[in-house]
């Protein structure tokens, strides 16, 4: 019994470990790289940077990333970890890495111009893409896509290319687009009333 719980033990902490997807990411390149992933695992974005073969210290402020069909949208991550919440079940999922400075200090401007990153403001140059290999017993997670709205209150529209379904009660006006053959619904506010 007492092996049993150490083996419980020991499986519910393996579970829990992230495995670090660790590369060097040199500017001002801006390759890809691309990590093989079991479906279920949680890894974690652990990128160093380098200027000229130098090291610099980045802070990741934001992981971004997405799958095929969502054009301009796209899933932050909590932290630097994609964990099995984060996955829809896709072949693939392409992300990138927002780095920058943070409290640049004096002596950290002069450090950053003299390793030619202007300083030192937000880029994007560690990015990649995870291919999902399949594994046993995973199930994907449902996520819904994240809604971009748009403010029509300054546009004047005429001859609207688009079908508009409105919505007297929320005053938010959906509209359907196609995009890579799929159908989206975009939700518009202060969306302006068409007359005929």
């Amino acid at each position: 019994m007492k092996s049993l719980l150490s083996l419980l033990a020991f499986l519910v902490a393996l579970t829990a470990l992230a495995m670090p997807l660790k590369w060097v990411c040199n500017f001002p390149d801006t390759k890809a790289e691309v990590f093989r992933v079991y479906q279920g695992e949680t890894v974690t974005f652990e990128p160093t940077f380098r200027v000229n073969g130098k090291t610099v210290d980045l802070d990741i402020e934001g992981v971004y990333i997405q799958t095929n069909g969502m054009a301009e949208l796209w899933w932050t991550l909590d932290g630097n970890t994609f964990t099995p919440t984060n996955d829809v079940g896709a072949l693939s999922y392409r992300f990138f890495i927002q780095a920058a400075a943070g409290d640049v200090s004096p002596e950290r401007s002069e450090h950053c111009e003299a390793m030619s990153l202007e300083g030192c403001g937000k880029n994007y140059r560690a990015n990649g893409t995870l291919r999902m290999l399949p594994s046993p017993g995973f199930v994907p997670n449902t996520l819904k896509l994240p809604v971009k709205t748009f403010d029509f209150s300054g546009v004047e529209v005429k001859n609207a290319p688009w079908h508009t379904i409105w919505d007297d009660k929320t005053g938010v006006a959906w509209q359907a687009r196609m995009v890579d053959g799929s159908l989206y619904y975009i939700a518009v506010t202060n969306a302006p009333t068409l007359k005929e």
